[in-house]
């Protein structure tokens, strides 16, 4: 799926407002403008490849918008696919931009305790991914693309 610049901003603009809904307490729960350049990337990043996500959950993307729409009903297994693929896009936009994997965080030295595989990660930071797989087809709307069950 080819997006326009303007709908990978209005999909990541959406993950971070997602991000903020379900993660009131977390450490980017700033607007969208206050993030730093390489938060607002990780995003973009995410964007950029959501037409591959909706694809690892069965759906078919039309921006023409003629579609009546998915059904909503994932299988655990198509989550967890899709769950799999968000947390190495985001670990591979973190590597590129500097980020190393060690036991504690620390932002000021690009130092990040998840940059594990997705396998190994604990179960809340799975779910954060599973959450966004959940919120696919909203994602998409947001851009104007409609989603279809594609079975």
């Amino acid at each position: 799926m080819n997006l326009s610049q303007r709908q990978i901003e209005s999909i990541a603009k959406a993950i971070h407002d997602d991000y903020r809904r379900c993660h009131p307490e977390g450490v980017h729960n700033v607007p969208w403008e206050e993030l730093t350049e390489d938060i607002r990337k990780a995003n973009r990043d995410q964007a950029v490849h959501i037409g591959e996500y909706a694809k690892l959950l069965g759906l078919l993307a039309d921006d023409g918008g003629r579609s009546k729409g998915a059904s909503g009903k994932l299988t655990g297994l198509q989550i967890e696919t899709a769950a799999k693929a968000i947390h190495e896009v985001w670990a591979k936009s973190k590597a590129a931009a500097g980020w190393i994997y060690g036991a504690s965080r620390d932002d000021g030295n690009k130092i990040h305790p998840m940059l594990i595989p997705y396998e190994d990660l604990p179960e809340a930071e799975k779910e954060k991914d599973r959450e966004i797989a959940r919120n696919i087809v909203p994602l998409l709307s947001a851009a104007g693309i409609s989603a279809t069950d594609g079975g």
